[in-house]
């Protein structure tokens, strides 16, 4: 047993005859040591064991314990990537700039990406005097196919200007100034597309129309041909009925049964 066991066993035994430890006697390190290493060796009574336990339930050996007990490294903070600034393009834009921001913009929202640093980009082009003044200057400006189809949505009573308009309306709603400028981008496309939607519906529902009545009209001659044929079959077992009964008056009256002889 090491020498300050001894040293403080003695004291323990010491301690043991005068009674059990008080916690308002402080206990030394090597008390609080010595009574935590007796305690590992075997061979203690009961008495003793409860002894050198109260030793180490002070509030002293407490405390040493504590201090000696090193705490657990706190794990590092990692640092906050800082956001770049968005850096916005500047003009002057070009046609095809200004094209392509309509095109891209298009793509973003479709995606549902139109809040991104690539649409914020993108609107900022959009949104530029440049691309503004080109807009206005070739707002009625229309394709030849475009034009077409205009007039054939308003040959069915498809008004597209008007559409438009309602779908700018729509985009006037909404709060987010990006959002608001990509949707009015979009409002004459999305009513041509609606337009068309519709038209090819009525489309469609037309030619289900003459479908039906075609096939109305079908079973109808298809109905008055079976009828024919009925009427035919009729007449010619009628007409064969009356050929046998004609052959078997002719030939009962050869028989000498004047009553079937024509007369």
């Amino acid at each position: 047993m090491p020498n300050y066991v001894i040293a403080s066993f003695s004291l323990a035994i010491v301690a043991a005859l005068a009674g059990v430890p008080s916690d308002a006697f402080g206990q030394s390190v090597d008390r609080c040591e010595g009574a935590r290493a007796i305690l590992g060796d075997s061979g203690l009574t009961a008495e003793e064991i409860g002894y050198f336990k109260k030793i180490l339930q002070s509030a002293e050996c407490k405390s040493q314990k504590a201090k000696a007990t090193p705490s657990a490294p706190k794990a590092p903070v990692r640092a906050q990537p800082k956001k770049a600034a968005v850096i916005l393009p500047k003009g002057p834009f070009s046609v095809a700039q200004c094209d392509a921001s309509v095109t891209k913009l298009a793509e973003l929202q479709e995606a549902r990406q139109s809040e991104t640093i690539e649409g914020q980009r993108q609107y900022a082009i959009w949104s530029s005097s440049d691309c503004s003044s080109r807009r206005k200057k070739g707002a009625m400006n229309v394709s030849p196919d475009i034009q077409y189809m205009a007039a054939r949505l308003k040959a069915n009573n498809i008004d597209l200007d008007q559409r438009t308009e309602l779908e700018r309306q729509k985009c006037s709603l909404l709060p987010d100034e990006r959002k608001k400028g990509s949707c009015i981008l979009n409002s004459r496309l999305v009513a041509y597309s609606k337009a068309l939607n519709e038209l090819n519906a009525n489309s469609r529902n037309a030619y289900q129309s003459g479908v039906r009545d075609y096939q109305s009209k079908l079973a109808d001659v298809e109905r008055r041909k079976r009828e024919r044929l009925a009427k035919i079959e009729a007449d010619k077992a009628a007409y064969n009925e009356s050929i046998r009964k004609w052959r078997e008056g002719v030939a009962l009256c050869k028989k000498g049964r004047r009553e079937y002889c024509a007369k």
